[in-house]
């Protein structure tokens, strides 16, 4: 005897049309590729971009090479660590503050390209996050102790973030996705931005986000 199966692909709302529609539209207003996947009856497909050009280009502030401090605001610091190697990554930080409605700005992206000397390149960027108001900042887990102990004698004082990186963007997607994100005029910030690639796990793991592989690929700027 033949058997014959039909599959029927769609979306849930309308396979099942008692679902609440607000969590829908919020999934699909905070990640559209995975709300495609978990509601809309599509197939998640390989490797794809962490966020669509027209949402980069809205995050994007042509002429904003730089945002003076202003006293209204509370500002807040990211460090990403390098060792100084020549061809090695940037040593970078990043100000930013936040403002009513929850938009979020970047005010000051310094990044040093190696070869550098690692005393003098946190030196720089302690002036720089000391400028804004800033001696206590968040960094990522690179190189365990001695970025924290480095930027200590500097008097700014380096926290390890809670998130890694992977973490960080997919918590950030949504404030891009609504257009709460102002960035500066940095192109080599928009190319590492617009390189980010989004990466399906399998075991219902959240998407891992990463710059491409290679030795030429970098997120110093962005992360």
């Amino acid at each position: 005897m033949s058997r014959h199966v039909i599959y029927l692909q769609g979306a849930s709302i309308l396979l099942n049309p008692t679902l609440d529609q607000e969590l829908i539209a919020s999934a699909y207003s905070e990640d559209r590729e995975v709300a495609d996947a978990e509601w809309g009856g599509l197939f998640r497909s390989g490797v794809i971009a962490y966020l669509d050009d027209t949402t980069i280009e809205r995050a994007l502030c042509a002429g904003e090479r730089s945002r003076s401090r202003l006293l209204k605001f509370e500002y807040v610091g990211f460090v990403d660590a390098a060792g100084g190697v020549a061809g090695g990554d940037e040593m970078t930080v990043a100000i930013a503050h936040s403002e009513l409605g929850g938009r979020v700005v970047l005010d000051q992206l310094l990044a040093i390209t190696p070869p550098f000397d690692t005393e003098q390149a946190v030196s720089n960027c302690a002036l720089v996050l000391k400028s804004f108001g800033i001696t206590s900042a968040k960094a990522d887990r690179y190189a365990g102790l001695w970025p924290a102990q480095s930027f200590s004698r500097h008097g700014i004082s380096l926290h390890p973030s809670d998130l890694d990186k992977s973490a960080i963007y997919r918590e950030t997607a949504p404030l891009f996705v609504s257009g709460l994100v102002s960035l500066l005029d940095d192109p080599r910030l928009e190319v590492q931005l617009r390189s980010l690639e989004r990466t399906p796990r399998s075991g219902g793991k959240p998407d891992a986000i990463d710059h491409p592989p290679g030795r030429g690929a970098h997120d110093d700027r962005i992360n």
